[in-house]
């Protein structure tokens, strides 16, 4: 390949990379004024899963502790049918 040719080509492969990049650029800015537009999200009346009432919490307990507080909340929840 002769000078002049590969020199063409580079051109013709960096010209390439820049319009990518541009379109890219364009492609975000669509995006992201799509969203401001739409504003997806955020909470809606009945949206969502209803709420339990039970909140996460964390004990720690050895083995037998363990035992016993499975047994205890087992028989609540039997209890409570």
């Amino acid at each position: 390949m002769s000078k002049t040719k590969f020199v063409d080509e580079c051109h013709r492969q960096n010209e390439y990379v820049r319009q990518r990049k541009r379109l890219s650029m364009q492609m975000l800015l669509l995006a992201h004024q799509d969203d401001v537009l739409r504003s997806w999200g955020g909470s809606r009346e009945g949206s969502g899963r209803p709420a339990t009432g039970r909140k996460r919490r964390q004990y720690y307990l050895n083995d037998d502790e363990d035992v016993k507080v499975k047994d205890y909340i087992n028989n609540e929840l039997r209890n409570r049918d």
